[in-house]
């Protein structure tokens, strides 16, 4: 169990920040307060993301939708052509790889997990999926539950850890 240098707050194995304070728990792979040696691997993939990841049954399987993002202070246009979309880490070796890399974006240092989030689209919704992250996913500041779909918006913004992403339009394409 981690215990924040700040504020003495204890937290779960494999978190990076404090959920009471902010303050990051571990520096470039490191825990702070074991400074030789070596965190072991903080995005474990389980099976339930895995599971979570092949779940299709709400799915139609011809949806494409661009979204219009803006990443901490950079606008960026991200096009989906399918209707699963991951947001996470790459690292070399990994076995499943996101859609979207966040590391460009300081990913690591902002607690996005290597395979943090799924967007799935549906006919009628576009839903957030937090696929068991160690720091969490949240919706306009309310955190979402593990592998439960959550409906979001244009405007919605988006936390995925610590690392903020406004959805600025949705459409969909045909």
């Amino acid at each position: 169990m981690a215990t924040c240098t700040k504020c003495s707050n204890k937290e779960n194995p494999g978190a990076l920040f404090c959920s009471r304070c902010g303050e990051p728990l571990v520096t470039f792979g490191v825990e702070k307060k074991d400074a030789d040696k070596e965190v072991a691997s903080i995005d474990t993939i389980d099976s339930s993301v895995i599971q979570s990841l092949s779940r299709s049954s709400r799915l139609s399987t011809s949806i494409n939708i661009a979204f219009a993002v803006k990443i901490e202070g950079k606008d960026l246009v991200i096009r989906i052509q399918k209707n699963e979309y991951t947001f996470g880490r790459a690292a070399l070796g990994q076995a499943i790889i996101p859609d979207f890399d966040l590391t460009p974006y300081d990913g690591l240092a902002k607690g996005v997990s290597r395979i943090h989030a799924l967007i799935v689209a549906t006919e009628k919704e576009i839903f957030l999926r937090d696929l068991s992250s160690i720091n969490g996913t949240q919706i306009n500041g309310i955190r979402l539950s593990p592998n439960m779909d959550y409906p979001f918006k244009a405007g919605d913004m988006i936390n995925l850890g610590r690392l903020i992403i406004s959805i600025n339009s949705i459409n969909r394409m045909t």
